[in-house]
């Protein structure tokens, strides 16, 4: 192996390792935001679970994630309305 490709395999390499503690800190995080994951779903494929107001989302973690964020902002604007006035 060249010099230029061993270097190459080993920025791949980091950009996998990344990705990956990547994910399991986001799995993490929504298991901490009481989401659930699944795979009895369509499919039997693994998504995310969660019921809110009434509704069950069954979702992929991106959407998850997105979804959760949107909680967490609406929450802090009930909470610190002030925060949020021009």
């Amino acid at each position: 192996m060249t010099v230029a490709a061993k270097s190459l395999h080993d920025e791949i390499q980091q950009i996998k390792f990344c990705r990956e503690h990547t994910g399991w800190a986001r799995d993490k995080w929504l298991r901490r935001n009481n989401w659930e994951q699944t795979c009895q779903s369509p499919g039997s494929y693994w998504m995310w679970k969660k019921e809110i107001d009434g509704e069950t989302f069954l979702v992929d973690s991106n959407t998850a994630e997105r979804i959760q964020e949107h909680l967490l902002a609406e929450q802090d604007y009930k909470e610190r309305p002030e925060e949020y006035e021009e």
